[in-house]
């Protein structure tokens, strides 16, 4: 057989790649002065990792902070484990993207996401004045391979 013939063969279907490039998922509060609206964000409906998050805030807090954190099933928001090696300032310059990735995460295992695991946002210090804040989560599928590399 050669090597065109191979490749022909080789051709996937829908079915076989759905799901192996990474997704995002976006969050906003427009009242991120008020701690009762930072709750869970995502529920993962297959295993799955984080990647990556950015935060953007429209008007910065007096000295506010805010995690991700991974809640298994059970798990109360403010009791999981957190997804990002330090907090995002809320207090930082405002229309700025803070972006947090490689060693910016805790360890792959404490960021990979069990089906039916959760994703929350958890608050901190003093969220006076705070508005507009988005969060934006890469993840990536887990045991599904690389349809590239076939």
């Amino acid at each position: 057989m050669n090597e065109e013939s191979q490749m022909k063969e080789k051709k996937l279907q829908w079915n076989e790649i759905d799901l192996k490039d990474g997704f995002i998922i976006t969050h906003y509060i427009s009242d991120s002065a008020t701690a009762g609206n930072y709750d869970v964000i995502f529920t993962a409906p297959f295993p799955c990792e984080v990647s990556k998050v950015i935060e953007t805030h429209r008007v910065a807090s007096s000295s506010g902070t805010l995690n991700i954190e991974k809640l298994e099933s059970g798990e109360a928001l403010g009791s999981g484990d957190n997804i990002l090696a330090t907090a995002f300032s809320t207090a930082t310059t405002a229309n700025t993207p803070q972006i947090k990735n490689g060693t910016d995460l805790v360890t792959s295992k404490a960021r990979q996401l069990l089906e039916g695991d959760r994703l929350g946002l958890v608050d901190a210090g003093t969220l006076t004045s705070s508005a507009g804040v988005q969060v934006t989560v890469y993840l990536f599928p887990l045991g599904r391979g690389n349809y590239r590399n076939n």
